[in-house]
């Protein structure tokens, strides 16, 4: 696949040279940011009737069923399909010289 030289070159250029504990803290960067990206979509894109809602509910496993399904019919895609664009993009930025200095 295309995208999996991608993301190889991208984890090579940040691993290159780094010690165990630098690649874990830009892993957990990483993490973060696609964590930040799906949250600034939620509030986005849920109305406050959705967020009213979601927060009636109890049970945690019927709250993040509700989240994903109105996320899918606000956004036309699932959670999941929103942080692998995510992680695209980012692959797909550090290719700019531009912005490999602030990645590396």
């Amino acid at each position: 696949m295309k995208n999996d030289n991608l993301y190889q070159d991208f984890i090579k250029k940040l691993t290159e040279g780094k010690s165990e504990s630098e690649v874990n803290e830009l892993l957990t960067v990483i993490a973060k940011y696609g964590a930040s990206q799906l949250y600034m979509a939620l509030f986005y894109y849920f109305t406050e009737e959705d967020l009213l809602a979601i927060e009636k509910i109890e049970d945690p496993q019927k709250r993040t069923d509700e989240i994903q399904a109105r996320f899918k019919l606000r956004t036309g895609t699932t959670m999941e399909e929103f942080l692998v664009r995510v992680k695209n993009l980012m692959v797909q930025n550090s290719q700019n010289p531009q912005l490999t200095t602030t990645l590396s």
